[in-house]
């Protein structure tokens, strides 16, 4: 019976999380309402599930706190643009980098525009920054968008 509860709490809660994002992607919930990093934008989303802000994101908060910089953006973390924005490193994390088709991206370079290839790269890069590792269902912040 304790196992049916929890199952129906968890339930209602990716529900009530659903709305929630729902909400902000539709802009029915201010921005300033949910973003305490000032660097959120709804410019680039394309999807709900999108609408964190760093502040929300677990793992952002323990690195910022790590770093002693708790009320700062995680993109003015002092590791965030040499490990995630430099374009020198990108290019070599790419080596070790695989797509969901486990495809190397540094392989895949000229199948994207070098815009593109940054992008996906820096993502990854940033999961590891913040995760150290590379995992499904990791939540990107909105201030990195």
């Amino acid at each position: 019976m304790e196992i049916f509860f929890k199952s129906i709490f968890l339930q209602f809660n990716q529900e009530e999380e659903e709305l929630m994002l729902l909400s902000r992607f539709a802009g029915e919930t201010e921005l300033k309402d949910w973003c305490k990093c000032g660097n959120c934008s709804l410019d680039y989303v394309v999807k709900s599930d999108e609408c964190w802000c760093c502040f929300e994101v677990d793992r952002c908060v323990s690195k910022m706190e790590d770093a002693g910089m708790d009320d700062l953006c995680i993109t003015e973390h002092r590791g965030f643009e040499n490990v995630c924005l430099d374009e020198w490193v990108l290019d070599t994390a790419a080596v070790g980098l695989k797509t969901r088709k486990k495809k190397s991206y540094s392989a895949n370079r000229g199948e994207a525009t070098d815009f593109e290839y940054f992008r996906a790269i820096a993502y990854r890069q940033f999961v590891r920054f913040v995760w150290e590792y590379v995992g499904a269902n990791k939540r990107l912040p909105l201030c990195l968008f």
